[in-house]
């Protein structure tokens, strides 16, 4: 007769694999690794941190390349202003890739989209001006910058 598991003993298993796996995937879920030549962060690491010293083209205030990503200016309605520093942790050079070999991946290019530009802006125009105050007030509750720091 066969025994099985217990879910939690599986699921702790998964969980350990998991973690093992973050040590060094390349994410930086601790916030240990930073962009000046392999450094340690020792204190006060941030979690996912930008590991290899990203700039955006364009600055928060300033437009230099407009087919480039902008940092958001976002703010709490009462006097306090913060600009994105940095949207989607890299995954770094370190992930061993898992379907695709490190070569088939390097080459994989993505195709233009093609946007209409003129299209898009008009349709988030068009989507602004039919916020009515509950849909604004939907958007402000779930907005995580708000929620984090209790702007609300």
């Amino acid at each position: 007769m066969r025994t099985l598991l217990p879910p939690r003993v599986i699921g702790s298993l998964v969980a350990g694999e998991v973690i093992q796996d973050m040590q060094g995937d390349g994410w930086n879920y601790k916030g240990y690794n930073t962009p000046t030549g392999g450094n340690t962060c020792t204190a006060n690491c941030r979690p996912f941190s930008d590991t290899h010293g990203y700039v955006p083209k364009n600055s928060p205030w300033e437009i230099t390349d407009p087919h480039a990503w902008q940092p958001l200016i976002e703010s709490d309605d009462k006097g306090f202003f913060c600009a994105q520093e940095h949207v989607t942790p890299h995954i770094g050079f370190d992930a061993k890739p898992v379907i695709l070999t490190r070569a088939e991946l390097d080459e994989t290019q993505i195709p233009d989209p093609n946007y209409d530009y003129e299209e898009e802006v008009a349709a988030a125009i068009a989507n602004v001006a039919g916020l009515d105050d509950s849909k604004k007030a939907m958007i402000k509750f779930m907005n995580n910058v708000t929620r984090t720091f209790q702007w609300l």
